[in-house]
């Protein structure tokens, strides 16, 4: 799970960097850096690790389910959930950093690509909620437990499964389990809190500023 974690949140850095040699490799007719085609095995390599440490972590989130270990759903969904925090920011931070990058370069004209813009934006993002599929259905494998204890019922276990599964709303979601479902774990998803609190007044703030 750690690993997991570890690895999603280094992949923008690494892949940035890999570029960057990849590119140099291609402008010096590959007599400097690594060849582009090394850098594809490895993105290749570096997915399939990925993948595969996601899928291992939902079969344990039902195994864990199945043991009827409360400790090890919670835990398992708190992990993945703020865990991986880092990684969604850093992946959304990048994305606007390139594309405001783009815009600026092409003096707008980029704007014209909107077609195969909005295909690259739609494939980041299935990519990025793939990515947060493990910590989702340890989630749910945590209410179904909150539902068996008799902690919430059947329509709120509904509409906290679904929330699992939408960006943003299910680390508040998570949040929400900690302090109110299961009261545990109580400064970390305070800290949370504060942190998303924080990060919308400065979205507010910044699209005011636009405005």
């Amino acid at each position: 799970m750690l690993i997991y974690i570890l690895l999603l949140s280094i992949q923008v850095p690494a892949n940035i960097v890999c570029l960057i040699i990849a590119s140099y490799s291609v402008a010096s007719g590959g007599r400097a850096g690594i060849p582009a085609g090394v850098y594809l095995l490895l993105a290749a390599l570096y997915w399939a690790a990925v993948a595969a440490l996601g899928i291992r972590c939902i079969v344990r989130s039902f195994h864990a389910f199945a043991r009827q270990d409360s400790d090890a759903c919670f835990k398992g969904m708190l992990t993945l959930k703020y865990g991986l925090i880092p990684f969604f920011l850093i992946n959304f931070i990048s994305i606007t950093f390139l594309f405001l990058t783009a815009f600026v370069a092409s003096r707008g004209t980029i704007l014209f690509a909107f077609p195969v813009i909005a295909g690259l934006i739609a494939f980041g993002s299935l990519c990025t909620w793939l990515a947060m599929l493990p910590g989702a259905f340890y989630g749910v494998q945590t209410i179904r437990m909150a539902c068996r204890m008799g902690r919430i019922g059947p329509k709120a276990a509904l509409l906290h499964g679904i929330l699992q599964f939408i960006f943003l709303l299910d680390v508040l979601d998570a949040v929400y389990l900690s302090l109110v479902t299961f009261r545990a774990a109580r400064p970390v998803s305070l800290a949370v809190f504060g942190l998303y609190s924080a990060g919308f007044a400065c979205g507010i703030l910044f699209l005011l500023q636009i405005a």
